[in-house]
């Protein structure tokens, strides 16, 4: 695989979710061609195997994610290093060259451009990184999303029933995550239903689930409903909301859902296997979801992935015209 330094044809690509728009420069600036490009292998490997034919190709893309996933992975394959223009530093790089327009033309060439100008600068991407350490960012992202989603459901259970009763927020709120008042609060959602029920069936309904709690919680709940005789505007539009909530099972509004312990014992034996086991090893084990974390976590993008050059910092360097 060629290093930056020896980069000398650069493919600037403006990816999209079903086809890229390639621009390819040679290493003074000079349009070779530029085309549409599928995302597919293909076509991938058609675009850097015409652009090889010029000299040694570098591909730039403006975002690493998963759309640009497979043109990372072909250009990996083919031996060609893979660099990675931040969108604010493209839009930045864009307002230097002429036109106002916004083409995926004009956006490759500025791409490539910018990488052509300022290519310590700009991100080399690690193509050989480890597959374990690919699988990781794969489930940490993915219990990264199902831990946002339960504190997004939980703040709105616990909005909802603040707008009917902040009394009774103030008792069931903090332990949501026991089943007792989840089964509660889906059967009996509003001060209404509670006070029509009577304390035997809120012990009853926490009981079942949280037995421990059952009584401690029936009484806190008796009590909450006391202090507030009033009820509000659109008590049972809100209860519905409640009931909904609380019996969520798609996405449970617990910590310790299904799905992500699910996720986590599907990341422990692969964080185990990795070459990083035995550092992990001498310190305290953060637990499950912090230990994954930090073993995915991205290298800081302000760091340069190239050795820094006297006056090369990106805010010493002059504009250059296209």
């Amino acid at each position: 695989m060629a290093t930056p330094d020896e980069v000398t044809v650069w493919i600037g690509l403006d990816v999209g979710k079903e086809e890229h728009f390639a621009d390819v420069l040679d290493d003074n600036g000079d349009p070779l061609f530029a085309r549409s490009v599928s995302n597919d292998e293909a076509d991938l490997d058609d675009l850097l195997a015409r652009a090889g034919q010029h000299g040694a190709a570098g591909l730039v893309i403006d975002q690493p994610g998963s759309i640009a996933r497979l043109a990372i992975v072909v250009a990996a394959r083919a031996g060609v290093p893979v660099a990675y223009v931040p969108g604010l530093v493209m839009r930045r790089a864009a307002d230097l060259y002429p036109g106002e327009a916004k083409t995926d033309r004009r956006d490759a060439f500025v791409i490539a451009d910018t990488a052509r100008l300022r290519r310590r600068q700009v991100h080399w991407l690690d193509t050989g990184s480890d597959d374990l350490l690919e699988q990781l960012r794969v489930l940490n992202g993915y219990d990264v999303d199902l831990a946002a989603d339960q504190t997004r459901l939980a703040n709105r259970l616990r909005d909802a029933l603040t707008s009917v009763s902040p009394a009774l927020e103030r008792v069931v709120g903090s332990r949501l995550a026991h089943a007792g008042v989840r089964d509660l609060l889906a059967r009996l959602p509003t001060p209404t239903a509670l006070r029509g029920a009577g304390r035997a069936r809120i012990t009853r309904a926490v009981k079942t689930r949280s037995p421990r709690l059952a009584a401690k919680l029936a009484d806190a709940v008796i009590a909450a409903l006391d202090a507030q005789a009033v009820t509000t505007p659109a008590e049972a539009a809100f209860g519905r909301v409640i009931a909904e909530l609380a019996a969520s099972s798609t996405v449970s509004i617990v910590a310790g859902t299904p799905s992500r312990r699910r996720s986590r014992r599907s990341s422990s034996p692969t964080l185990s296997a990795g070459s990083w086991s035995a550092c992990r090893g001498s310190a305290p084990e953060p637990g499950p979801g912090s230990s994954l974390r930090s073993a995915t976590a991205p290298a800081s993008p302000t760091a340069p992935s190239w050795p820094a050059t006297p006056g090369s910092h990106p805010s010493h360097a002059s504009p250059a015209a296209p």
